[in-house]
Parts: structure tokens; sequence; C-alpha cells
């Protein structure tokens, strides 16, 4: 057998070739970890060189290549093939009439001599061979012989292989040296037999083969320890290691399992499983997570009526290192079916009246049923008056053993109905084909049919409308019932809803409302952040009413304010923001904006638009932006002077000074616009200097100034005098007096 071996799981691709005398006599195709294994047979006589050849298609990563059990036949030493063990072994007690039988071979066998004229199984006092199919698995070397129909309970079975010429023979021709027979026996109603004992329809393990009566060992079958579990020994069982998944067929004849589990000691306190049996693909049992540390628990479940046993162990979140896991003393017990299936009760019951229309007819039946007995022809339904059956959906739930029978349409009101499940031979059975004795037959009566909502449509408009100011919006819609058919216009009701959401402050009011088929309405100018919902209600004749609704919503630009310089306060819709600020709005609204001024020392000039500092816009179909331009236009005057205006005694020291109310052109203060006069006429000689910071002109004399001496002080206005950075001017000359002491 040649394949990736399963360490690499799904990874590897690799390509294996047999040569002899350098001529390819076997190639296997590209061979990945996913791929099932491949048998090799090839005939080498007369050559003088064998080659196993493996190749890689792509990367040699995870290309672990096995020639598994791997032979030459060569001259007269060829060895015969023998038979390593058997299921059920040779003299097994109490085996299921649903077993089958299985052999393992010590080699490769020519599965053309494994049919089943050499492979056989006769019943005690019969010479003739159960009815049965005979396959070979190359990979595990076994023979399985599946008889056709269940064996007799508490019958003693042969089985033998035939040896010999004309018996089966190795992949070398070499035949088995005799026939290899045993027996057992089958159990009668209520006997119970070791799972170890019973062939397996699959099983799937962590690590090497599932072993019977023995622990989890390594690669090769029966090399596992005794199984033990909390120090105590156990002769039977079967030994997993994590993931594992065994599966046993019970054909519905099967009444118990039982089993001891746990994480044999020979891993210590290590590991960590989760033991599950499930039948027909159902949870039946869970142990919950169980370490080498957890006690031993005790298994037992209810079998009875299941097609399919799985015996399965999950590894737990800390890898499956140590997940040697024990199905210690597992026992199955089974027996014939020979008792009929009833009804235990039905949903409606019999006679019930004041039925939904709407309902299922269920049956729950005493055991296990064959679902491909129960189907439209063997559960009907049929009205009072009628032959004909309903037109229905038949299913079954072999979870409850529940029967459903599903009305494709409603059914009629006020109607009396018959429900038939037929029984004999025709009708339904039991998995093991035991028939209803009869048929079972109930009647109900439906309630009044409910009455259904009407249902609303809206044809105009389409959420995909825009509206403007001033558009005029149509709308029409129709409604319909299952009663009444179509409904007329007074039965139709409409509501037109105005949402606002001005910012965040979301709100809606009814607009406006009418009856019939259709209306229509004008869109207000009602601001920024509007839409419409239209509702059509329709009602039909019993009160009962639907609604349908679509949403319209407005053409929109970006309305953007601005002032010239940045910065300033300007007004939309009565609030004040700082430009530039963009508004969404409406097509076609109006909106009042305005510059308030002055601001500081800046006075309102003009909007881009030629409107008035406050006037109203309309918004037009594309985006737009309006700037109002400010200028500083008020003239500077003096706040504060020093000294005062008619001082007397005044220090000959003094530095006259004085402060202005807004910044002011430093290149217009000098010594030419501001002057310090003796007696009002002499030009005394000083520095002039201006702080920004303080907005104050300093007058510094470059020497004492006289005793008893009248000075004045001059700051010039008009056009050559002093000036703002605006270029305003002082409307007139600063003059002051004071006088020294």
């Amino acid at each position: 057998m040649v394949g990736v071996d399963d360490e690499v799981g799904s990874n590897g691709s690799v390509v294996f070739q047999v040569f002899t005398d350098g001529v390819v006599r076997y190639d296997s195709g590209v061979v990945t970890g996913l791929m099932a294994s491949q048998a090799v047979f090839v005939d080498v006589s007369g050559a003088t060189e064998l080659a196993l050849v493996v190749t890689s298609p792509d990367s040699v990563d995870f290309d672990h290549a096995d020639w598994a059990d791997a032979q030459v036949a060569c001259g007269a030493a060829d060895t015969p093939p023998t038979v390593l063990t058997t299921t059920p072994p040779a003299g097994a007690a109490g085996v299921p009439p649903t077993a089958n039988v299985t052999a393992t071979f010590s080699e490769a066998m020519n599965a053309a001599t494994l049919t089943t004229s050499t492979v056989t199984l006769v019943p005690q006092g019969s010479s003739t061979p159960a009815g049965a199919t005979v396959t070979y698995d190359a990979a595990t070397r076994t023979v399985t012989l599946d008889p056709s129909a269940t064996l007799a309970a508490g019958t003693t079975y042969t089985a033998t292989i035939k040896g010999g010429s004309g018996g089966a023979t190795d992949v070398a021709g070499s035949p088995l040296p005799a026939d290899v027979v045993w027996t057992f026996t089958t159990a009668t109603s209520g006997a119970s037999a070791y799972l170890s004992d019973l062939a397996w329809t699959s099983a799937v393990n962590g690590w090497g083969p599932v072993e019977r009566d023995r622990s989890n060992g390594d690669l090769a079958p029966g090399d596992g320890l005794p199984i033990t579990l909390n120090g105590v020994t156990y002769v039977k069982g079967l030994g997993t290691h994590a993931a594992s998944d065994i599966r046993y067929a019970l054909n519905g004849v099967c009444t118990v399992v039982t089993a001891v589990v746990g994480v044999d000691d020979e891993v210590g306190s290590n590991g960590s499983v989760v033991f599950q049996v499930l039948t027909d693909g159902v949870i039946r049992y869970d142990s919950g997570i169980m370490t080498g540390a957890t006690a031993l628990r005790n298994v037992f479940v209810d079998t009875t009526g299941a097609t399919e046993l799985a015996l399965v162990v999950a590894g737990w979140s800390d890898g499956i290192d140590f997940d040697h896991a024990d199905w210690a003393n597992a026992q199955i017990t089974c027996g014939s079916d020979t008792s009929p299936p009833t009804v235990v009760s039905t949903n409606p019951p019999a006679t019930a009246t004041g039925v939904s229309t709407a309902a299922d007819v269920t049956a729950t039946f005493s055991e296990a049923m064959n679902a491909s007995t129960l189907t439209t022809s063997t559960v009907t339904l049929v009205p009072q008056g009628s032959t004909t059956p309903v037109a229905a959906t038949v299913t079954y739930d072999s979870a409850t053993d529940t029967v459903t029978l599903d009305p494709t349409a409603s059914l009629a009101g006020n109607t009396t109905y018959t429900a038939t499940i037929t029984g004999g031979s025709g009708g339904a059975k039991d998995l093991s084909g035991n028939a209803l004795t009869s048929d079972m037959v109930w009647s109900f009566t439906t309630g009044s049919a409910p009455n259904t909502l009407p249902t609303a449509t809206i044809t105009a408009p389409q959420s995909t409308l825009t509206f403007k100011v001033g558009d005029v919006i149509n709308y029409a819609g129709s409604g319909t019932d299952p009663e009444d058919g179509t409904l007329p216009g007074a039965s139709l009701s409409w509501q037109i809803v105005l949402h606002h959401c001005p910012g965040t402050a979301c709100h809606n009011h009814p607009f406006t409302s009418s009856t019939g088929t259709s209306g229509s309405f004008t869109v207000p100018d009602h601001g920024d952040g509007m839409y419409f919902q239209i509702d059509l209600t329709a009602t039909d004749s019993a009160g009962l009413s639907t609604t349908a609704s679509v949403n319209i919503y407005p053409q929109t630009i970006q309305l953007t304010l601005d002032t010239t310089p940045s910065g300033l306060t300007v007004v939309y819709g009565g609030t004040s923001y700082t430009a530039p600020t963009t508004f969404t709005t409406l097509v076609g609204s109006t909106h009042t904006i305005s510059a308030p001024s002055p601001q500081g020392l800046l006075s309102f000039i003009e909007w881009s638009d030629g409107g008035a500092s406050l006037h109203n816009v309309i918004a037009g179909s594309t985006n737009v932006t309006y700037v109002a331009t400010f200028r500083d236009i008020t003239p500077p005057t003096v706040t504060d002077i020093n000294p005062n205006d008619g001082a007397t005694r005044v220090n000959a020291v003094i530095k006259p000074s004085a402060t202005f109310s807004e910044p002011m052109n430093a290149a217009t203060i000098t010594s030419a616009t501001v002057r310090l006069l003796q007696e009002g006429i002499t030009p005394v000689a000083a520095a002039v200097s201006y702080d920004a910071g303080t907005r104050k002109v300093t007058i510094r004399p470059t020497s004492r100034l006289l005793g008893a001496t009248a000075y004045s002080v001059q700051i010039l206005g008009g056009s050559g005098g002093v000036k703002d950075p605006a270029g305003n001017a002082m409307t007139a000359d600063m003059v002051w007096t004071f006088m020294t002491r």
C-alpha cells in the first residue's frame, strides 16, 4: 500500500513509481495527504532489478511517503498466508444477529480469490451458505462477509475461508494451506455481546489502530497493554487514542450499550478527553472532560430502535498527547424484534374541534419506524365529502418517533377531516419490518378560518424621487385582501408626515391626509433637514389593516457664508456662526443672511451678491458661497494723556505721552506729527517713540525743560497726521498744555 503518512495531515504531494530493469511498471499519479492509500501489485517475473521511486511535483515539504507492507515474492521460498484474527472470534456466544464476519490475514491477499465461493457462512443444520457480499480491504488485509439479511437469533453459524487449490491465495499465488473454519452463536432475545468481539463498520483512531481487549499501543495491531483503569484490569474492551470514532450497525434490534470509560492508567494523571455515545447521529451520552486523574464513569445507553452506534472520543484543549481512552467491558444487548408498532398519540387528537386551519397532523409511534414506509401514500388526510387526500408533505423525526403531515395549503374552515396511517403489508413498518396491524384512523374538525391581513401597495412616488421647494408630489396606491379582493378607495387612507431635522433635533408632525387611491401635495419651504414619509393604510371589511410606507428626500446644495477678513460673525436663519460656515439646504428654499456691523473696528461694506447687510437669498440648483466684506473705517482718538491738560508745577524732566484708542501705524508717528512746543510756538528738540503693545506715543526731550514755563503737546490729525493701520486719521489735532515749576 502506498500513500502520504498521516503524520503530515492533509499536506504533502508525491508520485510513487515501480520500475523493473529501468521500465515503469506502476505510476500512482499525484498522491496527497488527503487521498486514500493505493494498492500496488506489479509482476516482476524475470526482472533483474527492482526500483521503488518517489518524486515530488512541487516542494518536498511534508512529502513523507510510505511503502506500507511492501513485499516481494521470489522463487519457491514464498510463505503461505495465514489467518491472524477473526470476528466474531471462534466460540463467541451472544453475537448480535446484525454482526458481520471478518478475518485478517498475515500478508497481502489476492482479492480476486476472496469471493462468496471461498468465504462462506452456514447456519447449523444447513448446508446452504447465507446470502452475503464479500469484500477485501487491502490496507488492513481484512476480508469481510456482510450477510444480506439479519442472522437468525440463538443460532450457531460456521464460517469458512477455503484453502488449498481453488481457495484464497496471497498476491504471489500461494494459497492458505488448509480451510480456516470457526463457529459462533448469535444472541437470543436480550443476549449481550462484547463490542470487542464484534465487527465494526468503520473505525478511526488518533494513533495506530483501535485495539480489541488492549489499551492503545503504537502503530501495529495488538501492541497495547492490558486495559487498566484506576488500578482495575479489564479483560475485555476497546483501547483508543483521541480523536477516535468507532461505528457499529444495529439495524434496530439492540436495546442497550454499557461500558466503563476512563483514561488508561498507563499515562498516569495525563490526558484529557470526552467520551460520547451516539445513536443515529444523536448524542445519547457525554462524559464531560476526563483526565488520568478522573474516576472512571459507567455508561448505560438505551439503543432501542437505533440503526447505528457510534463510540466517539474527542481530545480536549491541551492536545491529544497521552489521550489513551478505554471503553472497558463494553457490551451491547440485542434481540429479535417481532412486536408490531402502535400509534401512542395523535395531534390533533381524535374528535377534536376548533382545530386551527394552519395545523399540521402528527402521530407518535411506540418505537422507531422505517421512514421509507411513511409517505403521502401511507399517511393521508381527506376532507369530509371527498375521497381525494389534501396535498401535503410527510416527514419522519427519528428522534421522537413522530410522523408529520404538513398540508400544502391552509385547511378549510369548519370542516371535518379524516387522518389515516395505513397498516398491514403495504403500510407503515418499524425498522424490523413489523407493520401496523391495521389502519390507524381518526377525525377532527377545524374551526372558522381566520381573517387574513390585507395588502397595501404604494405605486407612486418611488423612493428614488427627490423634490425641491414648490414641487407638486403625486401619490397613488392600491389595496387587496384575500377575502375582500381589491379594496375600494374608501378603504385606503393616506397620511403624509413631514420629518424635520434641523441640526440634531429631529421631530415630525402630520402634514396632510386623504382618502382614496391617489392624491397630491405641494412641498413647502419648511427649513433645512426635511423629508416626507408617505403612509398608505389598507383596511378590510373585518377591520384588519396593513400600512405600507415610502420615504422621499429633497434635492440639496451646499450654501457657504464667509467674510473678508475671515473669522467674523455671520447670521443664518437667525443663528450666529463664525465664518466660513457651510449649510446643506433644499433647492428652492429661502434664507435670511446678515453680517452684523460693526464688529470691533470693522464695519460691513458689502455682500458678494450686492445685497444689504441683512437680506434674503434663494437656494439654486448648484453650490453657492456668499462673502461679506468688512473694513476698518473708525478714526483713532486719544484716550489718555500725561501730564493732564492744564497741569501746573510739572517736573521739568517730564516725558509727555498719549494713549490711542486703537493700534496705530507707527510710520505716521514722528517728530513731525507729534511735537512739544515751548510757549506754544518754539518746537522743543525731542525723540518720539510708539509702543504698539500699549498703543502709547512718548516724547523724550533731549534736555531738561525750563522751569516755570508753559509747554503744549500737539498730535496732528487729518491727512498729514497720525493714522491707524487702515489709514484712518484723527479727525482733528489733539493739543494740550502744562506748566513746569
